[in-house]
């Protein structure tokens, strides 16, 4: 944040700053997870399957799995149809 001359608004939680943050369920995490290894465990461990939830902006994106913007069964029944038009084109 200082980098970039944006303290003022990221780079703590505090009221104000924008929040933008992932939380990790440790549960499934093979070894600890504490403040030492927290950084490398992130980047060379955790999986997507291991984020419980996602904020961005103070918003929450998703939740236990679920995202919260979109209309998920919406969005895959979209895809279904796309797909087989797709599939039907090139005559598979």
């Amino acid at each position: 944040a200082e980098l970039y001359d944006m303290e003022n608004q990221v780079g703590s939680i505090e009221q104000g700053k924008q929040a933008d943050i992932i939380i990790i369920d440790p549960n499934p995490l093979p070894t600890p997870l504490l403040r030492g290894n927290a950084m490398d465990y992130v980047v060379k461990t955790v999986s997507k399957s291991d984020v419980e939830t996602i904020m961005v902006g103070g918003e929450i994106l998703m939740r236990s799995g679920n995202v919260k913007t979109l209309n998920e069964q919406k969005t895959m029944k979209k895809s279904r149809k796309t797909a087989r038009k797709i599939w039907k084109e090139l005559g598979i």
